[in-house]
């Protein structure tokens, strides 16, 4: 997969590999683990597709579509939070990946969303191995958070969001005050605040694009508009 992603492959395999992950012959059950958890490993750096379409998933949802059918290749809740919770033990060298995953399973469970929680048989683990989860997704936050990785993350404002949400305000918000104390350190915090947008007039073959940073996002983390 590091070859692959090296040679600007990667992409068309993902979207190759998702027609085969119901496919026993393809991909047996006993193969499932390795393979979730060396997307879950990696996945962080998978570039996005820059020609894919407004109607197709980025890489982050690729991702987590194989890991959402290759977990109900599992029968019972407590395989698919196994699965799960080995393949974030063991992962090094991604963490939106992870964070990405547990907060999509919050959203099974009604969490965060105005979406209602689905039936039990339709989540992919139970209330309290979700709650396991998110311990272990916050923990290896904690341990980005000790390194210079985290705070250049392209994704560093949706793990921010979600890592609050897990372990609270005060715990988030001594890491933001510890990283904007250097100017390098506010520049990559409002950066993770930055979106980015894509508008088509009637005759346009390309689009247009516009940048805007959304203060209130930056205040959910109490920091204040006079910091920015």
């Amino acid at each position: 997969l590091i070859k692959l992603n090296k040679e600007n492959r990667i992409i068309k395999f993902l979207d190759l590999l998702e027609d085969y992950t119901s496919d026993e012959e393809v991909i047996p059950l006993v193969n499932i683990q390795n393979i979730v958890s060396t997307l879950m490993d990696i996945g962080d750096s998978f570039p996005e597709d820059e020609n894919k379409n407004i109607y197709e998933f980025d890489t982050s949802m690729k991702i987590l579509r194989i890991f959402y059918q290759l977990s109900r290749r599992y029968e019972d809740h407590n395989s698919r939070f196994n699965l799960f919770k080995i393949a974030i033990e063991n992962s090094n060298n991604s963490i939106y990946t992870i964070v990405h995953e547990v907060g999509v399973q919050d959203q099974q469970h009604g969490k965060f969303t105005d979406e209602k929680e689905l039936p039990l048989e339709r989540v992919t683990v139970k209330p309290d191995q979700l709650i396991e989860l998110q311990k272990l997704a916050s923990q290896k936050i904690e341990e980005w958070a000790k390194k210079p990785e985290l705070v250049i993350h392209n994704h560093l404002g949706a793990i921010l969001y979600r890592w609050k949400e897990w372990r609270g305000i005060e715990v988030v918000k001594k890491y933001v005050e510890e990283i904007i104390s250097t100017d390098d350190g506010l520049i990559n915090f409002v950066r993770a605040f930055l979106g980015r947008s894509v508008s088509y007039g009637m005759n346009d073959y390309t689009g247009k694009v516009n940048w805007k940073i959304n203060l209130k996002d930056v205040e959910e983390f109490e920091i204040g508009r006079a910091h920015v």
